[in-house]
């Protein structure tokens, strides 16, 4: 039987946040947007600024029962029964737009592929992080921003790298 699986960025998670998603509401994976927008379009009172980002973003996912990735340059996936995980290959340089538009294409690949939310949004932002990397070095390893098609570019040499 299918499962509806939702990626839904900023103003969705406020939807979902507010009760006003229409339909279906059993999401199993809410990813990406920066920090800034999610406080833009989510509660006022959102610590995703505070001093624990880790914290904050354990508390979204245990109030709305889903997956909760916030893109960062340590990216934080977290679950609603408290497990969290912060991704070690981000990069700053990953800070522009677009660039979380890729991640969620990528989270979506690995959803459709059979991988459980969790996993796909660790995945997702593990593998994602390296291609910004790898964008970066391709670019003389200057640490400025790298633009979503530079990092979509490097996704296919990563994979591969990966075994």
């Amino acid at each position: 039987m299918f499962a509806p699986r939702w990626i839904l960025l900023a103003c969705g998670i406020a939807a979902l946040s507010s009760g006003t998603l229409v339909g279906q509401t059993d999401a199993r994976a809410v990813p990406p947007s920066d920090p800034e927008q999610q406080v833009k379009s989510a509660e006022p009172d959102c610590l995703f600024f505070g001093p624990d980002r880790v914290e904050a973003v354990r508390q979204l996912a245990e109030r709305l029962g889903v997956v909760v990735l916030l893109k960062g340059d340590r990216t934080i996936v977290a679950t609603p029964d408290g497990m969290a995980w912060a991704n070690p290959t981000g990069t700053a340089a990953l800070a522009s737009a677009g660039t979380g538009d890729v991640l969620a294409g990528l989270i979506v690949s690995l959803l459709a592929a059979g991988l459980q939310a969790f996993q796909a949004a660790v995945a997702g932002a593990f593998v994602h992080g390296l291609a910004g990397r790898r964008a970066v070095d391709e670019l003389g390893g200057e640490p400025a921003p790298v633009t979503a098609t530079e990092v979509a570019a490097a996704l296919p040499q990563v994979i591969a790298s990966l075994g």
